[in-house]
């Protein structure tokens, strides 16, 4: 693959990356969550009664599965009461 490609396929990741946050966001808020835009993470928000924060990732390669999960864990803080990461391929 040429550095132009891998350029304008990191130029597009960015967009699809953003796309798949909201679009997740979007999915949520119609299910209830009542969404704070001022949250570190991704997405985070109080549905049922409790405080939910999804850090998501999105994977280019299946050999970083574990290693992009791993990423997500790390980013969420420990003391939420619920917390998930989310991936999408």
């Amino acid at each position: 693959m040429g550095k132009a490609l891998v350029r304008s396929l990191s130029a597009n990741n960015v967009g699809r990356n953003f796309c798949f946050e909201l679009s997740l966001a979007c999915w949520l808020v119609s299910s209830g969550l009542e969404l704070n835009c001022n949250d570190q993470a991704d997405i985070g928000g109080q549905i049922a009664g409790h405080y939910l924060i999804v850090e998501c990732k999105r994977l280019r390669s299946y050999k970083k599965v574990e290693m992009r999960g791993q990423g997500a864990q790390a980013s969420l803080p420990v003391q939420t009461q619920i917390a998930i990461p989310a991936v999408s391929c």
